[in-house]
């Protein structure tokens, strides 16, 4: 699909299902307070380095252990 519609996207209620959706491509990450809404990342955390949503994955597993 992705081929005849490039500029297509998927729709999915995440929340509810209970999944976790990565859009995986290089972006300017947003402010700590909306990296991962309604989980607060504490100052503790180093955010330098964050290039790409994948690691925003990475910060997720890293505070949920």
């Amino acid at each position: 699909m992705v081929e005849r519609h490039p500029n297509s996207g998927v729709g999915i209620a995440c929340g509810p299902a209970g999944l976790v959706a990565i859009d995986a491509k290089p972006a300017q990450p947003p402010s700590r307070d909306r990296i991962l809404p309604g989980i607060p990342i504490g100052d503790h955390v180093d955010l330098t380095g964050m290039a790409a949503d994948f690691h925003t994955l990475a910060v997720l597993a890293a505070l949920r252990g």
